[in-house]
Protein backbone atom coordinates (compact mmCIF):
# COMPACT_ATOMS: atom_id res chain seq x y z
CA UNK A 1 0.00 0.00 0.00
CA UNK A 2 1.21 3.53 -0.79
CA UNK A 3 0.26 6.02 1.92
CA UNK A 4 0.53 9.80 2.06
CA UNK A 5 0.52 12.02 5.16
CA UNK A 6 0.38 15.76 5.53
CA UNK A 7 1.80 17.23 8.70
CA UNK A 8 3.07 20.76 9.16
CA UNK A 9 5.82 21.85 11.56
CA UNK A 10 7.82 18.62 11.50
CA UNK A 11 10.93 20.77 11.32
CA UNK A 12 12.55 22.27 13.24
CA UNK A 13 12.25 19.54 15.86
CA UNK A 14 11.50 22.12 18.57
CA UNK A 15 8.10 22.80 16.95
CA UNK A 16 6.85 19.24 17.15
CA UNK A 17 3.81 18.42 19.23
CA UNK A 18 1.62 15.37 19.62
CA UNK A 19 0.32 15.43 16.04
CA UNK A 20 3.82 15.67 14.59
CA UNK A 21 5.14 12.90 16.85
CA UNK A 22 2.26 10.66 15.77
CA UNK A 23 2.97 11.17 12.06
CA UNK A 24 6.71 10.58 12.45
CA UNK A 25 6.25 7.42 14.51
CA UNK A 26 3.55 5.95 12.30
CA UNK A 27 5.25 6.78 9.00
CA UNK A 28 8.57 5.30 10.16
CA UNK A 29 6.92 2.14 11.47
CA UNK A 30 4.84 1.58 8.33
CA UNK A 31 7.82 2.14 6.03
CA UNK A 32 10.11 -0.08 8.13
CA UNK A 33 7.78 -3.03 7.61
CA UNK A 34 8.81 -3.11 3.94
CA UNK A 35 5.20 -3.60 2.88
CA UNK A 36 4.27 0.04 2.36
CA UNK A 37 5.60 3.08 0.57
CA UNK A 38 5.14 6.17 2.72
CA UNK A 39 5.27 9.82 1.62
CA UNK A 40 5.10 12.67 4.13
CA UNK A 41 4.28 16.19 2.96
CA UNK A 42 5.47 18.89 5.35
CA UNK A 43 6.18 22.60 5.31
CA UNK A 44 9.87 22.81 6.30
CA UNK A 45 12.95 21.03 4.94
CA UNK A 46 14.45 18.39 7.25
CA UNK A 47 16.86 19.46 9.98
CA UNK A 48 19.63 17.52 11.73
CA UNK A 49 17.08 15.52 13.75
CA UNK A 50 15.89 13.70 10.60
CA UNK A 51 17.42 10.36 9.66
CA UNK A 52 16.46 8.92 6.24
CA UNK A 53 14.58 5.61 6.15
CA UNK A 54 13.95 3.12 3.34
CA UNK A 55 10.48 3.38 1.80
CA UNK A 56 9.90 6.75 3.48
CA UNK A 57 10.16 9.98 1.51
CA UNK A 58 9.75 13.54 2.73
CA UNK A 59 8.33 16.23 0.44
CA UNK A 60 8.27 19.93 1.25
CA UNK A 61 5.28 22.03 0.23
CA UNK A 62 5.63 25.77 -0.20
CA UNK A 63 2.40 26.71 1.54
CA UNK A 64 2.29 30.43 0.88
CA UNK A 65 0.86 32.81 3.43
CA UNK A 66 -1.32 35.51 1.88
CA UNK A 67 -1.64 38.27 4.49
CA UNK A 68 -5.14 39.57 3.72
CA UNK A 69 -6.57 36.10 3.10
CA UNK A 70 -4.81 34.74 6.19
CA UNK A 71 -6.24 37.51 8.33
CA UNK A 72 -9.87 36.82 7.45
CA UNK A 73 -9.80 33.17 6.32
CA UNK A 74 -6.87 31.61 8.21
CA UNK A 75 -5.27 28.61 6.54
CA UNK A 76 -7.33 28.70 3.35
CA UNK A 77 -4.49 29.78 1.06
CA UNK A 78 -2.17 27.20 2.60
CA UNK A 79 -4.84 24.52 2.20
CA UNK A 80 -4.99 25.22 -1.56
CA UNK A 81 -1.22 24.77 -1.87
CA UNK A 82 -1.32 21.60 0.23
CA UNK A 83 -4.11 20.16 -1.93
CA UNK A 84 -2.18 20.86 -5.14
CA UNK A 85 0.98 19.27 -3.74
CA UNK A 86 -0.84 16.23 -2.35
CA UNK A 87 -2.72 15.63 -5.61
CA UNK A 88 0.61 15.72 -7.46
CA UNK A 89 2.11 13.24 -4.97
CA UNK A 90 -0.90 10.95 -5.32
CA UNK A 91 -0.51 10.85 -9.11
CA UNK A 92 3.28 10.55 -9.14
CA UNK A 93 3.54 7.84 -6.50
CA UNK A 94 0.18 6.09 -7.00
CA UNK A 95 -0.96 6.77 -3.45
CA UNK A 96 -3.79 4.54 -2.29
CA UNK A 97 -4.84 6.69 0.67
CA UNK A 98 -3.83 9.94 2.36
CA UNK A 99 -4.20 11.20 5.91
CA UNK A 100 -4.54 14.70 7.36
CA UNK A 101 -4.88 16.07 10.90
CA UNK A 102 -8.01 18.00 11.78
CA UNK A 103 -6.18 20.87 13.55
CA UNK A 104 -6.73 24.08 11.54
CA UNK A 105 -8.06 22.06 8.57
CA UNK A 106 -5.03 21.66 6.29
CA UNK A 107 -7.00 19.04 4.33
CA UNK A 108 -10.00 21.29 3.68
CA UNK A 109 -9.42 21.87 -0.04
CA UNK A 110 -8.18 18.33 -0.65
CA UNK A 111 -11.36 16.95 0.96
CA UNK A 112 -13.33 18.68 -1.80
CA UNK A 113 -11.04 18.14 -4.79
CA UNK A 114 -8.72 15.24 -3.96
CA UNK A 115 -9.01 12.07 -6.00
CA UNK A 116 -7.49 9.68 -3.44
CA UNK A 117 -9.48 8.60 -0.34
CA UNK A 118 -8.65 10.83 2.63
CA UNK A 119 -8.64 9.95 6.33
CA UNK A 120 -8.76 12.68 8.96
CA UNK A 121 -7.39 11.97 12.44
CA UNK A 122 -9.35 13.95 14.99
CA UNK A 123 -7.25 15.43 17.78
CA UNK A 124 -8.40 18.23 20.07
CA UNK A 125 -10.35 20.61 17.86
CA UNK A 126 -9.86 24.35 17.52
CA UNK A 127 -13.38 24.85 18.88
CA UNK A 128 -12.59 22.83 22.01
CA UNK A 129 -9.40 24.83 22.57
CA UNK A 130 -11.31 28.11 22.28
CA UNK A 131 -13.88 26.86 24.77
CA UNK A 132 -11.40 25.47 27.30
CA UNK A 133 -9.08 28.47 27.16
CA UNK A 134 -11.99 30.96 27.11
CA UNK A 135 -10.39 32.74 24.18
CA UNK A 136 -11.90 35.54 22.15
CA UNK A 137 -13.98 34.27 19.21
CA UNK A 138 -14.08 36.54 16.18
CA UNK A 139 -14.75 36.00 12.50
CA UNK A 140 -11.35 34.35 11.85
CA UNK A 141 -11.77 31.92 14.77
CA UNK A 142 -15.28 30.97 13.64
CA UNK A 143 -13.93 30.35 10.14
CA UNK A 144 -11.27 27.95 11.44
CA UNK A 145 -13.92 26.04 13.42
CA UNK A 146 -16.15 25.78 10.34
CA UNK A 147 -13.20 24.77 8.17
CA UNK A 148 -12.27 21.95 10.55
CA UNK A 149 -15.86 20.69 10.56
CA UNK A 150 -16.15 20.88 6.77
CA UNK A 151 -12.82 19.11 6.17
CA UNK A 152 -13.69 16.32 8.58
CA UNK A 153 -17.22 15.80 7.30
CA UNK A 154 -15.98 15.66 3.69
CA UNK A 155 -13.27 13.10 4.52
CA UNK A 156 -13.66 9.53 3.37
CA UNK A 157 -13.10 8.30 6.93
CA UNK A 158 -12.50 9.65 10.42
CA UNK A 159 -10.43 8.22 13.25
CA UNK A 160 -9.56 9.40 16.74
CA UNK A 161 -7.71 8.19 19.81
CA UNK A 162 -10.36 7.50 22.49
CA UNK A 163 -14.04 6.74 22.83
CA UNK A 164 -14.60 9.88 24.89
CA UNK A 165 -13.18 12.08 22.15
CA UNK A 166 -15.13 10.18 19.52
CA UNK A 167 -18.36 11.05 21.36
CA UNK A 168 -17.31 14.71 21.65
CA UNK A 169 -16.32 15.00 17.98
CA UNK A 170 -19.47 13.23 16.79
CA UNK A 171 -21.51 15.93 18.54
CA UNK A 172 -19.31 18.75 17.24
CA UNK A 173 -19.33 17.45 13.65
CA UNK A 174 -22.94 16.28 13.65
CA UNK A 175 -22.02 12.78 12.45
CA UNK A 176 -22.88 9.33 13.87
CA UNK A 177 -20.31 7.98 16.33
CA UNK A 178 -20.13 4.82 14.23
CA UNK A 179 -18.51 6.84 11.45
CA UNK A 180 -15.47 7.58 13.62
CA UNK A 181 -12.94 4.83 14.21
CA UNK A 182 -11.10 4.59 17.53
CA UNK A 183 -7.41 3.69 17.37
CA UNK A 184 -5.23 4.83 20.31
CA UNK A 185 -1.88 6.44 19.69
CA UNK A 186 1.23 4.30 19.99
CA UNK A 187 4.89 4.81 20.85
CA UNK A 188 8.06 2.74 21.19
CA UNK A 189 7.87 0.86 24.50
CA UNK A 190 10.80 -1.00 26.06
CA UNK A 191 10.12 -4.64 26.91
CA UNK A 192 11.16 -3.93 30.49
CA UNK A 193 11.12 -0.57 32.31
CA UNK A 194 14.33 0.90 33.71
CA UNK A 195 15.05 0.06 37.36
CA UNK A 196 13.27 2.35 39.83
CA UNK A 197 15.20 5.33 41.12
CA UNK A 198 16.70 4.86 44.58
CA UNK A 199 16.61 7.66 47.13
CA UNK A 200 18.57 5.99 49.92
CA UNK A 201 20.96 8.94 49.91
CA UNK A 202 18.14 11.29 50.85
CA UNK A 203 17.96 12.91 47.43
CA UNK A 204 14.61 14.61 46.71
CA UNK A 205 11.97 12.84 44.66
CA UNK A 206 11.39 14.28 41.20
CA UNK A 207 8.12 15.17 39.55
CA UNK A 208 7.89 16.00 35.85
CA UNK A 209 5.45 17.95 33.69
CA UNK A 210 5.76 17.92 29.88
CA UNK A 211 3.63 20.00 27.54
CA UNK A 212 2.93 23.56 26.52
CA UNK A 213 2.52 25.84 29.51
CA UNK A 214 -0.98 27.14 28.92
CA UNK A 215 -4.44 27.33 30.41
CA UNK A 216 -5.80 24.16 28.77
CA UNK A 217 -2.94 22.09 30.16
CA UNK A 218 -3.86 23.04 33.74
CA UNK A 219 -0.43 24.59 34.36
CA UNK A 220 -1.78 27.21 36.76
CA UNK A 221 -3.53 24.52 38.80
CA UNK A 222 -0.25 22.62 39.04
CA UNK A 223 1.62 25.66 40.33
CA UNK A 224 -1.18 26.43 42.80
CA UNK A 225 -1.02 22.85 44.09
CA UNK A 226 2.70 22.96 44.83
CA UNK A 227 2.62 24.83 48.17
CA UNK A 228 -0.18 22.52 49.35
CA UNK A 229 1.76 19.39 48.37
CA UNK A 230 5.10 20.58 49.68
CA UNK A 231 3.59 21.22 53.10
CA UNK A 232 2.58 17.55 53.41
CA UNK A 233 5.09 15.55 51.35
CA UNK A 234 8.78 14.73 51.63
CA UNK A 235 11.08 17.12 49.84
CA UNK A 236 10.59 16.92 46.07
CA UNK A 237 11.39 18.91 42.96
CA UNK A 238 9.24 19.72 39.93
CA UNK A 239 10.55 20.23 36.40
CA UNK A 240 8.28 21.73 33.74
CA UNK A 241 9.35 21.14 30.13
CA UNK A 242 7.55 22.99 27.37
CA UNK A 243 7.07 26.29 25.64
CA UNK A 244 5.84 28.95 28.04
CA UNK A 245 2.86 31.07 27.04
CA UNK A 246 1.24 34.16 28.62
CA UNK A 247 -1.78 32.19 29.86
CA UNK A 248 -1.13 32.61 33.60
CA UNK A 249 -3.35 34.95 35.64
CA UNK A 250 -2.74 38.56 34.71
CA UNK A 251 -1.52 37.69 31.21
CA UNK A 252 1.85 36.59 32.60
CA UNK A 253 3.96 33.65 31.52
CA UNK A 254 3.99 30.79 33.98
CA UNK A 255 7.63 31.42 34.85
CA UNK A 256 6.69 35.01 35.73
CA UNK A 257 3.70 33.76 37.72
CA UNK A 258 5.89 31.34 39.68
CA UNK A 259 8.53 34.00 40.33
CA UNK A 260 5.94 36.46 41.64
CA UNK A 261 3.38 34.25 43.38
CA UNK A 262 5.10 31.16 44.79
CA UNK A 263 6.79 31.39 48.20
CA UNK A 264 10.57 31.41 47.87
CA UNK A 265 11.08 27.91 49.41
CA UNK A 266 8.59 26.48 46.91
CA UNK A 267 9.94 28.43 43.93
CA UNK A 268 13.47 27.19 44.67
CA UNK A 269 12.32 23.63 43.93
CA UNK A 270 10.71 24.41 40.57
CA UNK A 271 12.70 24.34 37.34
CA UNK A 272 11.42 25.64 34.01
CA UNK A 273 12.93 24.25 30.82
CA UNK A 274 11.91 25.27 27.33
CA UNK A 275 11.83 22.84 24.41
CA UNK A 276 14.49 20.12 24.72
CA UNK A 277 15.89 17.48 22.37
CA UNK A 278 14.31 14.04 22.11
CA UNK A 279 17.26 12.57 24.01
CA UNK A 280 16.95 15.11 26.82
CA UNK A 281 13.21 14.49 27.03
CA UNK A 282 13.71 10.73 27.34
CA UNK A 283 16.29 11.32 30.07
CA UNK A 284 13.77 13.50 31.93
CA UNK A 285 11.09 10.82 31.73
CA UNK A 286 13.49 8.12 32.96
CA UNK A 287 14.80 10.35 35.72
CA UNK A 288 11.47 11.30 37.31
CA UNK A 289 9.56 9.45 40.02
CA UNK A 290 6.07 10.73 39.17
CA UNK A 291 4.62 12.35 36.05
CA UNK A 292 1.90 14.99 36.40
CA UNK A 293 -0.15 16.88 33.81
CA UNK A 294 -3.53 18.16 35.09
CA UNK A 295 -4.98 19.14 31.71
CA UNK A 296 -8.49 20.57 31.56
CA UNK A 297 -9.02 18.57 28.35
CA UNK A 298 -7.05 16.10 26.26
CA UNK A 299 -8.32 14.00 23.39
CA UNK A 300 -5.71 11.42 24.45
CA UNK A 301 -2.65 12.76 26.27
CA UNK A 302 0.46 11.32 24.63
CA UNK A 303 2.78 12.57 27.37
CA UNK A 304 1.15 10.24 29.91
CA UNK A 305 2.01 7.25 27.74
CA UNK A 306 5.54 8.57 27.14
CA UNK A 307 6.09 8.61 30.90
CA UNK A 308 4.29 5.37 31.75
CA UNK A 309 6.36 3.35 29.27
CA UNK A 310 9.33 3.96 31.59
CA UNK A 311 7.45 2.69 34.64
CA UNK A 312 6.32 6.06 35.95
CA UNK A 313 2.88 6.51 37.57
CA UNK A 314 0.95 9.41 36.05
CA UNK A 315 -1.39 11.97 37.58
CA UNK A 316 -4.00 13.41 35.24
CA UNK A 317 -7.53 14.79 35.18
CA UNK A 318 -10.88 13.12 34.68
CA UNK A 319 -11.35 14.97 31.39
CA UNK A 320 -11.66 13.97 27.75
CA UNK A 321 -9.83 10.77 26.88
CA UNK A 322 -7.42 10.83 29.83
CA UNK A 323 -9.34 8.19 31.88
CA UNK A 324 -8.87 5.77 28.95
CA UNK A 325 -5.11 6.29 29.12
CA UNK A 326 -4.52 6.41 32.91
CA UNK A 327 -6.26 3.65 34.87
CA UNK A 328 -7.20 5.38 38.09
CA UNK A 329 -5.68 3.65 41.11
CA UNK A 330 -3.77 1.19 38.94
CA UNK A 331 -1.37 3.03 36.61
CA UNK A 332 -1.79 6.44 38.21
CA UNK A 333 -4.31 8.76 39.81
CA UNK A 334 -7.07 10.92 38.35
CA UNK A 335 -8.37 14.15 39.88
CA UNK A 336 -11.15 16.56 38.92
CA UNK A 337 -9.92 19.17 36.42
CA UNK A 338 -9.28 22.60 37.90
CA UNK A 339 -8.94 21.39 41.53
CA UNK A 340 -5.51 22.25 42.99
CA UNK A 341 -6.31 20.74 46.41
CA UNK A 342 -7.18 17.30 45.06
CA UNK A 343 -4.22 17.52 42.70
CA UNK A 344 -1.96 18.21 45.69
CA UNK A 345 -3.53 15.27 47.57
CA UNK A 346 -2.74 12.94 44.64
CA UNK A 347 0.83 14.20 44.51
CA UNK A 348 1.25 13.62 48.25
CA UNK A 349 -0.20 10.11 47.96
CA UNK A 350 2.40 9.01 45.43
CA UNK A 351 5.29 10.89 46.98
CA UNK A 352 4.73 9.48 50.48
CA UNK A 353 3.93 5.85 49.60
CA UNK A 354 6.94 4.33 47.84
CA UNK A 355 5.42 0.83 47.59
CA UNK A 356 2.29 2.14 45.90
CA UNK A 357 4.28 4.43 43.64
CA UNK A 358 6.51 1.61 42.42
CA UNK A 359 3.60 -0.84 41.99
CA UNK A 360 1.72 1.71 39.90
CA UNK A 361 4.86 2.29 37.85
CA UNK A 362 5.15 -1.41 37.04
CA UNK A 363 1.47 -1.56 36.10
CA UNK A 364 1.86 1.60 33.97
CA UNK A 365 4.65 0.04 31.93
CA UNK A 366 2.73 -3.21 31.34
CA UNK A 367 -0.46 -1.33 30.40
CA UNK A 368 1.44 0.84 27.95
CA UNK A 369 3.36 -2.06 26.41
CA UNK A 370 0.19 -4.08 25.82
CA UNK A 371 -2.10 -1.28 24.61
CA UNK A 372 -0.13 1.68 23.32
CA UNK A 373 2.85 0.27 21.44
CA UNK A 374 3.68 1.66 18.02
CA UNK A 375 3.36 -1.78 16.41
CA UNK A 376 -0.19 -2.23 17.70
CA UNK A 377 -1.18 1.22 16.43
CA UNK A 378 0.39 0.67 12.99
CA UNK A 379 -1.40 -2.67 12.52
CA UNK A 380 -4.72 -1.10 13.48
CA UNK A 381 -4.19 1.83 11.12
CA UNK A 382 -3.42 -0.52 8.22
CA UNK A 383 -6.67 -2.37 9.00
CA UNK A 384 -8.52 0.94 8.93
CA UNK A 385 -6.96 1.95 5.60
CA UNK A 386 -7.91 -1.43 4.10
CA UNK A 387 -11.45 -1.09 5.44
CA UNK A 388 -11.71 2.36 3.86
CA UNK A 389 -10.44 1.11 0.51
CA UNK A 390 -12.85 -1.83 0.55
CA UNK A 391 -15.82 0.31 1.61
CA UNK A 392 -16.21 -1.22 5.07
CA UNK A 393 -16.78 0.66 8.33
CA UNK A 394 -13.86 2.19 10.22
CA UNK A 395 -11.98 0.03 12.70
CA UNK A 396 -12.70 0.51 16.39
CA UNK A 397 -9.78 -0.78 18.41
CA UNK A 398 -10.02 -1.75 22.07
CA UNK A 399 -9.17 0.91 24.63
Amino acid sequence: MNIGFYCGSLFPASRRGGIQSYVLRLSRTLSASGRHGVHVLTDHPPDESWSPSPNLTLHVVNARYIPLLGRWLPGLGESFDIAIAMRALARRHALDIVEFPNWEAPGLVYAWFGATPAVTRLSTSFAETLRTDALRVGFAERFVCRAERAAARRSTALVTHTRAHRAYMARELGVPEARIGVIPLGIEVPEEPPPPIQHDDGSPLKMLYVGRLEHRKGTADLLRALPLAMAAAPEFELTLIGRDRPHAPGGRTFREYADQELPAPVRSRVQFRDVVSDEELDDAYRGCDVFVAPSLYESFGLTYVEAMRYGKPAIGSRAGGIPEVIRDGDTGLLVPPGDPQQLADAMVTLLTDADRRLAMGRAAHAWTRDNFSIGVMADRMVDLYQNVLSGRAPAVGPV
